[in-house]
């Protein structure tokens, strides 16, 4: 065999406690290769199970090293390692000077309790044919020290190294956890993670842009998903490309990425390059995989300076502004600003919401249902306002986000149905009129909303008889016999009147006239506008009414401006309008108290001329 000398040591660096026995290994070496004993040399085996752990090969003297070597291999006679038995060999073969007559080389081997090999150790043994027992057992003892402390060290050298490789698969499952499987960008808590950090230990200004890809479910529907992985992939790349190498890059949903930059002095107009790259960089790859009609992304920013330096303040601004970027138009890119586009979310919103709750801001307002033949009120629709001290009345559209977020829906629909109900019963007449309230499938799916309303009803002595349910098309997309279908099917049979509000706007009009609970269908003012003034919308009007009263259901149309439509309307066979030729909407005290708007436009306003040739004209006022 071909012994080595000397063993590479491990490049990982020893921990404290396996220093401690290194030390210890070293200290009994040195005892026993010290020029007071009679051993020359320790050859080191190899670790079988780790052969970087072995300890080197010492000798009392550098220069008899040679000699020795030679002397083991013909003592071994060529044999490997796993050859060599545990018990001692002798030779006679004079070696080095210093060896004395009568004595002669002894190689015993340093072994474990389990017989493992850990080296040979050369020492001189005297020729005597009874060697002195004392100076056996001495050398006995000291090999068993010495295996007994390598063997300690290899076992801690052993679970080191265990630990060592653990906690490197440790950080390299965790880097793959902070990653996107697909992209190989920052997840979405990775990329707040790294953001925060970020913002914390930066005061220098800095932008997160929001990017969403354009129609990307047709993408998938239309090239399938594997086609969308790659997309998706191509997309990440040219996002990557486009940005600082310092901008922290994240796929933060589905087809939605965001980017954290730090910005120059010249934020605005480097942010808008940034954002120009972007958008052109994404229309050239898809280009490179043969969709050049893909590669349509848009794009919201916003900026430390004007949102502050909390992570998810900023993602929330820069989502308004995406927002506001796809209201627009696809394909383009939006930087926040506080006074466009803060309604548009719901967090930045929230707050100031909350205070105008308070500050009771929010509103019911009114707008008349009349009837057709005698320009009488015969109800009002109940419409959400929120009077602001800066902005004046804000409808509804103004801050959307907060209508329909799930958490503020069932305090803004008890507030305003509250507020409905008192001014309501306040009118002398509004026994005989009806109150319409517009609810949405965040209100009707809780069981317990039919059972509130009733307190609420009974507490101002208004009857079910009295209220007009208003549900877009979109609230009855959920199951038959579902929790919105049982909550209106039950209003109903307490005398309530359910009204399909925006008719021919949503999905499957007909469907909900046959299998929902509906008592009154409102038509749509996309189909009242111009039925004056086109044919064709006026063909689209009557199949409407005509279906509607074939089935038995009242017909009220919304958005009547002009006398012409309301001629029309009445002509048609509807009955029932409503709209800013009768009355905007307002607070119901500026309505007069009489059930009728007798020369009346709008609160305030003078009445609207009627149109040459009109037939429908304001019923002249009772004495």
């Amino acid at each position: 065999m071909k012994l080595a000398l000397n063993v590479t040591p491990s490049p990982r660096a020893p921990r404290p406690a396996a220093l401690a026995f290194t030390d210890e290994v070293d200290q009994i070496l040195g005892f026993l290769l010290s020029p007071g004993t009679e051993a020359l040399y320790f050859f080191a085996a190899p670790s079988y199970r780790l052969p970087e752990i072995a300890p080197v090969s010492r000798a009392r003297d550098a220069g008899m090293s040679p000699a020795l070597l030679a002397w083991v291999e013909r003592c071994v006679a060529g044999k490997s390692w796993d050859n060599i038995h545990a018990h001692a060999r002798q030779s006679d073969d004079p070696l080095a000077a210093d060896l004395q007559n009568g004595q002669r080389l002894t190689l015993g081997c340093v072994t474990s309790d389990t017989g493992e090999l850990y080296g040979m150790l050369a020492s001189r043994q005297k020729l005597a044919q009874l060697a002195d027992p004392a100076d056996a057992s001495d050398l006995t003892g000291a090999r068993g020290l010495l295996a007994h402390s390598i063997s300690r060290w290899r076992d801690l050298k052993l679970l080191e190294l265990d630990c060592a490789d653990e906690m490197q698969r440790s950080e390299r499952l965790a880097r793959q956890a902070q990653l996107d499987g697909l992209t190989l960008l920052l997840n979405q808590n990775a990329y707040r993670m790294h953001c925060a950090d970020l913002l914390a230990g930066d005061a220098a200004n800095h932008a997160v842009i929001m990017i969403d890809v354009d129609n990307f479910k047709a993408v998938n529907d239309i090239y399938g998903h594997h086609f969308g992985d790659v997309y998706l992939r191509e997309v990440a790349r040219a996002i990557s490309r486009a940005l600082p190498r310092d901008a922290l890059i994240g796929r933060i949903g589905g087809d939605e990425f965001s980017a954290m930059i730090p910005l120059p002095p010249d934020g605005r107009p480097y942010v808008d390059r940034l954002m120009t790259s972007c958008v052109s960089d994404v229309q050239r790859a898809a280009a490179r995989i043969g969709k050049p009609n893909l590669g349509r992304i848009s794009i919201g920013c916003a900026t430390c300076s004007e949102c502050g330096r909390d992570v998810d303040t900023m993602m929330q601004c820069a989502d308004a502004a995406l927002y506001a970027c796809k209201n627009a138009g696809h394909g383009s890119a939006v930087i926040f600003d506080p006074l466009r586009h803060e309604s548009l979310s719901a967090l930045l919103i929230k707050p100031r919401f909350l205070a105008a709750l308070h500050n009771n801001e929010i509103k019911p307002y009114f707008q008349p249902v009349v009837d057709l033949a005698s320009g009488g009120i015969r109800g009002f629709e109940v419409l959400l306002r929120w009077i602001h001290p800066q902005k004046g009345v804000l409808g509804p559209s103004e801050f959307a986000s907060i209508v329909s977020d799930p958490e503020m829906a069932e305090t803004l629909t008890r507030h305003v149905v509250d507020g409905a109900l008192t001014q309501f019963s306040r009118r002398s007449s509004y026994r005989h009129e009806t109150l319409a309230l517009n609810l949405g499938t965040v209100d009707l799916i809780k069981a317990e909303f039919v059972f509130d309303l009733q307190a609420q009803l009974a507490a101002f002595d208004i009857g079910w008889h009295q209220i007009v349910i208003e549900v877009t098309e979109n609230t009855m997309l959920g199951a038959i016999n579902g929790p919105v279908f049982q909550n209106l099917k039950e209003m109903r049979s307490r005398g309530a009147k359910v009204a399909l509000d925006d008719f021919g706007t949503g999905y499957g009009g007909l469907a909900h006239l046959r299998d929902w609970p509906v008592d009154i269908i409102k038509l749509d003012r996309s189909y009242v506008h111009h039925a004056s003034r086109s044919d064709e919308d006026a063909i689209f009007a009557r199949a409407l009414i005509d279906i509607a009263r074939t089935l038995g259901l009242e017909v009220i149309a919304e958005g009547v401006e002009t006398p012409e439509t309301a001629a029309l309307l009445c002509a048609l066979g509807c009955r029932m309008a409503q709209g800013y030729l009768f009355a905007a909407p307002g607070p119901i005290e500026t309505f007069e108290e009489v059930s009728g708007l007798p020369g009346r436009a709008a609160p305030g306003q003078a009445r609207r001329p009627l149109g040459e040739g009109c037939e429908w004209r304001w019923p002249e006022a009772e004495d």
